[in-house]
């Protein structure tokens, strides 16, 4: 990216974001905090209005009211919002199927002929392998309601389908986040039948009404434990906490993932071609995932709690079979 083009990306954040970090902006950007200083002195310069503080919440800040006038997309720009697209069609956001399409004509639009060929070789190119567990999700109501719902923190009252039982239920939600996950949509809710939260998934909802009925959320409540990578990314810094394990992992496995956010270490070592990773982790269970998805390039070797549920899943595993 040009200086000038990453200049502009910087404002735009700034914009939309409210206060940033340096490193905020230096990960949105892929630099590093040296070229963020840089830049923000590059925007002084030009006069635009960023204000700086220090301290603990301290940041970059644009004034509210710099006006921007349009502005116009790069190729690369419009070629990376393509490639985006291509991911959208395949998860397919209930109810705005239409919208995404609309926006990506008017996008469509603004490129000429060439590039639009230039930039179709590449995207057949492209794909994402996503097997959906749920059908497609073109239900409009149930998302205008689950979005009214999460606005106005109104309830829901849905009839909902239990496999496991071979029964439906009616229940009162109130909606808390809507998730996609390994291929479905799922809406995570506290069920007020239940008096607990509950996860649903979007395409066992058999019926699905507003109601005027008003909840609050707890004062403290995080919306970013739902974030699975923030969480993780949190967790990393708490060294002391968590579970304690160890892993061997096969080195050709661990060049692979050795960046992976799941699995940052504190402790490696490597010998006779084998990595042993020591993690500390408040999501133990995903490492059972891992284990099975790379055997046999992985042993999970402590604790002795976790290899136990890893063999009781395979032994499950193999009597359904």
């Amino acid at each position: 990216m040009k200086k000038i083009e990453r200049l502009l990306t910087i404002v735009l954040a700034l914009k939309r974001n409210g206060k940033m970090t340096a490193s905020e902006i230096a990960n949105i950007m892929e630099v590093n905090i040296r070229t963020v200083y840089r830049d923000m002195d590059a925007l002084s310069q030009m006069e635009v209005p960023v204000i700086s503080s220090h301290g603990a919440d301290g940041g970059y800040e644009i004034m509210e009211d710099y006006f921007l006038p349009a502005v116009s997309f790069t190729s690369d720009e419009i070629l990376a919002l393509q490639i985006g697209k291509k991911l959208l069609d395949k998860i397919k956001i209930p109810g705005f199927s239409p919208n995404i399409e609309s926006a990506f004509l008017k996008l469509d639009n603004t490129t000429n002929s060439e590039q639009q060929k230039q930039n179709k070789k590449v995207l057949n190119r492209i794909f994402f392998n996503l097997v959906n567990i749920t059908p497609s999700m073109e239900r409009k109501a149930y998302f205008e309601h689950i979005r009214i719902g999460m606005a106005e923190n109104r309830t829901l009252k849905i009839s909902y389908y239990s496999p496991k039982k071979l029964s439906e239920s009616d229940r009162e939600i109130e909606p808390r986040v809507l998730t996609y996950h390994e291929g479905g949509w799922y809406l995570i809710a506290y069920c007020r039948l239940r008096k607990a939260e509950r996860t649903f998934r979007l395409d066992r909802i058999l019926k699905l009404q507003l109601t005027e009925n008003i909840y609050s959320l707890p004062a403290d409540f995080d919306f970013g434990q739902y974030d699975k990578i923030e969480s993780y990314r949190r967790d990393v810094l708490k060294k002391n906490e968590g579970t304690r394990i160890i892993l061997k992992v096969a080195q050709p496995l661990l060049e692979r993932d050795k960046d992976n956010l799941l699995l940052i270490h504190y402790d490696i070592k490597v010998e006779d071609g084998w990595g042993f990773w020591e993690v500390n982790t408040n999501y133990p269970e995903e490492f059972i995932s891992y284990a099975i998805e790379n055997s046999p390039d992985v042993e999970i070797l402590e604790p002795e709690t976790l290899r136990q549920q890893l063999k009781e899943k395979l032994i499950k595993i193999i009597n359904q079979y």
